[in-house]
């Protein structure tokens, strides 16, 4: 049971210390959602997001960037800012 447990916390802590590795975790499964719903006939539109920005960095603000592309051309989400987890 330890062994598992010192993977567990190896991958946790490879996976907090990667910010595009977290990005891409929450970004591919509403690109497949976006992808399969389109497929499927069905038109997506006004989807709700939630993006907390703690850090203000560089890659928050290109993701934000992209975000607002896709809100204004597409409709398909808006993204709302949230100050923290709570």
């Amino acid at each position: 049971m330890h062994r598992i447990l010192a993977i567990v916390e190896r991958d946790m802590r490879k996976f907090y210390r990667s910010p595009i590795l977290m990005v891409v975790t929450m970004i591919l499964p509403i690109m497949q959602l976006l992808i399969l719903g389109h497929a499927f006939g069905g038109q997506i539109r006004n989807v709700a997001v939630g993006l907390v920005d703690e850090d203000r960095g560089s890659a928050a603000r290109e993701l934000r960037a992209m975000f607002a592309a896709i809100e204004t051309n597409a409709k398909t989400f808006r993204s709302r800012d949230f100050p923290d987890l709570r």
